[in-house]
């Protein structure tokens, strides 16, 4: 929506259609030159005498008309059937979009009546209806709130409890981002909601739940409890007091987990939806701390992994190894899974290997290490002529060689380069050592001479050959031998 000052025009449009713009008068601008292109524009339409009038939310169409999209306010509440005259249009800001929008108005109480609520700025405070207990919120009327508009809701009293009521049905129904009520358990709980048509859709909301300590016992948000007493809260933390979703993370049900002195025995099940063990060791001896942390993980994915890393003092990992396993059904009801290994060392090493069932192919990612070649050893790592295949094929293998002053190199993966030299006085033709079994992709020359420029340029590529043509700054052939150097490259 864009705002402009002096945009004034008048129109004597009748009936319940788009205004026609007429013209402005002296001193005012045209909407055509305050809004150029066009777009969203508040404005206002009023009868010569005074008589009638409207506030509309419309769009500017040049060069000359104006939509009725959205009847804010008028003389008789509704859209204007207008009859013969002028009217004039002008540019303005609307006072209910105002008062609804952020920073415009303080946050005004707001009761409940039969359930719904009838808001007129940004910011309410919702209260129950007569100062009842508790209330629930079931739609929330739209007439003062245009569309598009945020509001943000609180509660009014903390001893009275408010409930908004998700999809209650019909205009002005409330719909929240997770499907459920929503009850103000705090009166600094807030949420935040849009108008679009006639629902209220939750932006965002915001809790302040509080966790505290008091003693040996925590309450709040955390709940934590003892379920052999039946009842979860009361801040105790063993064996079967951490739930997830309503279930104990952390059960030993036959009482198998059992230390004796630094000994730990049994078997100790966790549970929900993403469950894992971890163990930390620090080394014993007086040397640099390093501590070995082993992770054992299973996920609702339908993943079981584990992980092992080393730690300094600072918990900065310095290397670590993974191993996880998926597992799932497809589509067409066939079992299939992936296994997938990634380690690293100090940050210089990264490996990965995925073995991946369902696509049937492997991957695999690691960096290359070359050694001392001069000493004769090759590193940890070292790419050979048969160490590096693409679909089966060795890259790098040499399939045939001549490598002397006119020769050449065939590659495994296809690949063919020649080179060579001849002696020139006018023209010649080059034979390759090895006729190229496909393409020829590109060929380089060039001439060695003294004294005068030369240059040399080939003519007649084939796969077998070219001819190679020597000549000086005239133009012409040089008159004497030249030498001319040349690579091929093809497949």
């Amino acid at each position: 929506m864009t705002l402009r000052a002096r945009v004034h025009e008048t129109s004597s449009t009748t009936g319940l259609g788009d205004y026609r713009l007429e013209g402005t008068s002296l001193g005012n601008r045209r909407f055509a030159d305050a809004f150029g292109s066009g777009g969203s524009v508040v404005y206002f339409a009023v009868a010569e005498d005074g008589s009638a009038w409207e506030e509309v939310r419309g769009t500017f169409t040049p060069p000359d008309t104006l939509t009725r999209d959205e009847i804010l306010d008028s003389s008789s509440g509704a859209k204007i059937n207008w009859g013969i005259g002028n009217r004039n249009i002008f540019s303005a800001y609307s006072a209910k979009l105002m008062s609804a929008a952020p920073g415009f108005s303080a946050s005004q109480a707001l009761s409940l009546s039969d359930g719904r609520a009838e808001p007129h700025c940004f910011q309410h405070r919702l209260d129950t209806e007569s100062g009842t207990s508790s209330d629930s919120c079931t739609h929330l009327e739209t007439e003062n709130i245009p569309d598009g508009c945020l509001l943000l809701l609180r509660q009014q009293d903390p001893g009275r409890t408010v409930t908004l009521s998700h999809g209650a049905g019909g205009a002005g129904q409330i719909l929240l981002a997770d499907g459920q009520d929503y009850v103000f358990a705090d009166d600094a709980d807030c949420i935040l909601l849009t108008r679009e048509g006639d629902d209220w859709i939750e932006v965002l909301r915001q809790r302040h739940d509080v966790v505290s300590k008091t003693g040996d016992t925590m309450s709040g948000a955390l709940v934590l409890g003892a379920p052999s007493g039946g009842a979860q809260g009361d801040g105790t933390l063993n064996a079967e007091g951490v739930y997830v979703n309503g279930m104990p993370a952390v059960t030993d049900p036959n009482g198998l987990l059992q230390k004796t002195g630094d000994t730990m025995n049994g078997t100790l099940a966790i549970n929900g939806p993403e469950a894992a063990f971890a163990l930390s060791v620090m080394r014993p001896d007086n040397g640099p701390s390093v501590h070995l942390r082993s992770e054992l993980s299973a996920h609702t994915d339908n993943w079981l992994g584990t992980y092992f890393s080393l730690l300094n003092d600072n918990n900065d990992e310095i290397s670590y190894a993974q191993l996880r396993a998926w597992s799932r059904v497809t589509t067409m009801g066939a079992e299939t899974g992936r296994l997938d290994f990634r380690a690293r060392m100090g940050g210089l090493i990264a490996t990965r290997l995925s073995i991946d069932g369902e696509n049937n192919r492997i991957k695999a990612y690691m960096p290359v290490q070359v050694g001392d070649p001069a000493g004769g050893q090759q590193g940890l790592g070292s790419i050979n002529a048969e160490s590096l295949f693409v679909e089966g094929n060795p890259v790098l293998a040499e399939t045939g060689s001549s490598i002397v002053g006119t020769g050449y190199l065939a590659l495994g993966n296809g690949l063919v380069m020649q080179w060579g030299g001849i002696g020139v006085t006018d023209y010649g033709w080059i034979t390759y050592p090895l006729s190229f079994p496909t393409n020829v992709l590109v060929v380089v020359v060039s001439a060695e001479g003294s004294g005068d420029k030369f240059y040399v340029y080939t003519v007649g590529q084939t796969v077998t050959g070219f001819w190679a043509y020597v000549r000086d700054h005239t133009g012409g052939p040089p008159g004497a031998i030249t030498a001319v150097n040349w690579i091929a490259i093809g497949n």
